[in-house]
């Protein structure tokens, strides 16, 4: 045995260090585990809730939604178009500071989108001091023209609620739409095009300012609800309100003592105002009064 301990000594030499001893065998590494199907779920779930809030600063919350869902379509619809623009904003945008103007535009505009969710309104776009709405698009609403006259009286009710200092003009429309996803290759918006979104633009140019103007086949779905009246293109916004001035004390003065005389100029002021209907209704009036 002491034979053996020397002759190893001696093989190893001072200074050297001793040989290692035999590496120990290392695992391989454990892959990862795939992810359930549960797990895939929820991380698209996450990343389509991320592209829906991404999308939603620049368009309707709700056509996000249905684009990442596949269910926006182009087609051709029956729906409604509303136009609203401020008077004589642009004017007033060239003298006053661009801080005060841009902020009292984001305070007004900010006030009517709730109107137009409310209702069932998609908001298409702001063009400057304009907005454009649709309804009965993308979702589809069977009243689509009463509501878009709903969320109009609306919108004019909180102007003067809010006390902003400017007057919005209205013009809607309804009948056959193209909508869908409008635009070029790299960028595309939901809207809709046809006659009638160039005849909802036309009427809120005509509208007088605080005011709404509809269309044909709008007058016929709300005048069960809503109190209207034709009128008459071609009268100056004064000729116009001077007109419905003296309409508003006559009709006052009929509901106490109603005379003939007064019964065929209220007739005539609506002839006037390019209401014919309500011009016959009275002239009947009149003769049943004074028949000669």
């Amino acid at each position: 045995a002491d034979r053996v301990a020397d002759a190893l000594a001696a093989r190893i030499k001072p200074g050297e260090p001793a040989a290692p001893a035999a590496a120990a065998a290392v695992p391989a590494p454990v892959a990862a585990p795939e992810p359930s199907v549960v797990e895939r779920v929820q991380a698209l779930e996450r990343e389509k809730q991320r592209l829906e809030k991404a999308l939603a600063t620049a368009m309707d919350p709700m056509v996000a939604k249905l684009m990442l869902d596949g269910k926006l379509s182009n087609e051709k619809r029956m729906a409604t178009v509303m136009f609203a623009d401020l008077v004589s904003f642009t004017t007033a945008a060239e003298v006053r500071p661009p801080e005060s103007m841009i902020e009292e535009v984001d305070m007004l505009f900010s006030s009517m989108e709730p109107v137009l969710k409310r209702f069932r309104g998609h908001l298409d776009k702001y063009m400057g001091d304009a907005l454009m709405a649709e309804f009965g698009a993308p979702y589809a609403a069977r009243n689509h023209a009463l509501m878009a006259a709903l969320a109009g009286v609306r919108m004019q009710d909180r102007m003067a609620e809010w006390q902003f200092p400017w007057k919005l003009r209205i013009g809607i429309a309804t009948g056959p739409l193209v909508v869908g996803l409008i635009g070029s290759g790299s960028r595309k918006n939901y809207t809709a095009i046809g006659d009638k979104v160039n005849l909802a633009s036309r009427l809120q140019q005509l509208s007088p300012p605080g005011g709404i103007l509809v269309d044909e086949e709008v007058y016929k779905a709300i005048n069960r609800w809503f109190r209207t009246r034709r009128v008459r293109v071609g009268l100056s916004p004064d000729e116009e309100r001077n007109l419905e001035a003296r309409l508003a004390l006559l009709e006052e003065a009929m509901v106490q003592a109603p005379t003939a005389k007064m019964l065929a100029e209220a007739a005539d002021v609506c002839s006037e105002l390019g209401d014919l209907q309500q011009a016959l209704a009275y002239h009947r009036r009149a003769l049943e009064l004074d028949p000669s």
